[in-house]
């Protein structure tokens, strides 16, 4: 009766001398042994994909840079926390919608031909000037990685751009710097503590 609702949990017991029927139920209850264990494995498995689920949402969720997937057709699939407050979108107002409505057509055809270079394989970096409200200049550096299916098709690109203004000021002002060192009209030298000559103009 356990059997006809569905319920392999139960064993037969020893079938009064019936030596068929006892292997029947031997091999019905090894039969029920098998399937336990497999759901046992299967109900771990499927905790240890949650518990990397949520590992990997939580470090998108928390790194200083916006990360994201697009599909074959430049639309949006995955956006991580830092994404949204960038934007000041909700997900739903990205999902699905294409690059261009997202980063505006002023700022798409500078990196359109970026985007068509990853989703023909090649994985590509590049870095852009942006400019705030403000008037504010910043430095972003974006890199594309292809996705690719098993039959090595680009199914669409991941995304993770990071804001490089610091760096890029810096070597600016190191630029700057050694142009000063270079064309000054007086002798600059340089040494360490020891009085060694490090640079000399």
């Amino acid at each position: 009766e356990a059997v006809g609702d569905g319920r392999f949990d139960v064993r037969l017991s020893e079938a009064g001398g019936n030596r068929e029927l006892s292997i029947l139920a031997k091999k019905f209850d090894h039969m029920a042994e098998q399937r336990s264990a497999a759901e046992t494995r299967q109900a771990q498995a499927l905790a240890d994909l949650q518990k990397s689920e949520e590992t990997l949402r939580l470090i998108t969720a928390n790194v200083p840079a916006t990360i994201s997937y697009l599909d074959a057709t430049l639309r949006y699939r995955f956006v991580n926390q830092r994404f949204i407050e960038v934007f000041g979108l909700q997900p739903q107002d990205i999902y699905g919608k294409h690059l261009r409505e997202i980063v505006g057509d002023a700022a798409y055809p500078a990196i359109e031909a970026h985007y068509a270079r990853v989703l023909n394989g090649s994985p590509v970096t590049y870095e852009r000037t942006y400019t705030l409200a403000s008037g504010e200049t910043g430095h972003l550096e974006t890199r594309l990685v292809p996705h690719f299916s098993e039959n090595q098709s680009v199914d669409g690109c991941y995304v993770l751009t990071l804001n490089v203004t610091d760096r890029y000021r810096a070597g600016a002002r190191l630029r700057l710097a050694a142009s000063v060192f270079d064309e000054a009209n007086e002798g600059i030298l340089i040494t360490d503590k020891d009085n060694n000559i490090l640079s000399l103009n």
